[in-house]
């Protein structure tokens, strides 16, 4: 992975990890409906349950698409099969007798 790539996932990570949900609902709080003002839709009923299942499904199902199809377009580089690779496992029975 090249420095700028290193880079652009480090950002998306941290987006990912600065994204706070009360600012997601209040920047579009100005979709709910208010039924009391002069500018009032009966279309308006909906927008922010509209919006916000838009967003949701964004930040679900769309992400982890293209995260999948990002990690089947990575190039590995080939190991050959002459290579071994060790596995160290260490494990820890605790037992105990009644």
């Amino acid at each position: 992975m090249t420095d700028e790539e290193y880079a652009l996932w480090s950002r998306f990570e941290q987006a990912l990890a600065d994204l706070d949900y009360v600012t997601v609902l209040d920047d579009n709080s100005d979709l709910i409906a208010r039924p009391g003002a002069e500018d009032f839709r009966d279309r308006d009923w909906h927008s922010y349950q509209v919006e916000m299942e838009e967003i949701i499904k964004d930040l679900t199902t769309t992400l982890i698409s293209d995260f999948n199809r990002f990690i089947l377009e990575v190039e590995y580089e080939n190991i050959p099969d002459d290579t071994l690779i060790e596995w160290k496992m260490i494990v820890i029975f605790k037992f105990q007798l009644y």
